[in-house]
């Protein structure tokens, strides 16, 4: 980059401009990017200690909010996968029992 006699001001006005522009776009960038980590919570699964899981913080409070109420004497998800077995199955009946359990669970606790 050559400089002219008489330009060295101008030159550094726009080299200031062009590093000022920069920054707002890495900002923009980073505020895009990391923004939607916001959102998110970050555990260890439960069957391999080597993989961690990415998931919805509000999905992840609501498993929270379901483990708590105990509603299922195996894990979340084998209770989910049981339940999808037994509506192809049955669908009359789990729904009923799933109903009552649940409002077993709220009503006499």
């Amino acid at each position: 980059m050559k400089f002219y006699k008489g330009k060295e001001d101008e030159c550094l006005e726009c080299l200031s401009l062009i590093i000022i522009k920069m920054i707002d776009i890495l900002n923009r960038i980073y505020d895009s990017f990391f923004c939607k980590f916001r959102y998110m919570c970050v555990r260890q699964s439960a069957s391999d200690e080597n993989l961690y899981l990415l998931t919805d913080a509000r999905i992840e409070a609501l498993d929270k909010s379901l483990s708590q109420l105990k509603l299922f004497d195996q894990t979340n998800t084998d209770a989910v996968w049981k339940f999808v077995s037994d509506i192809q199955r049955d669908p009359y009946a789990t729904a009923l029992t799933a109903f009552s359990k649940i409002t077993d669970k709220l009503i006499f606790r």
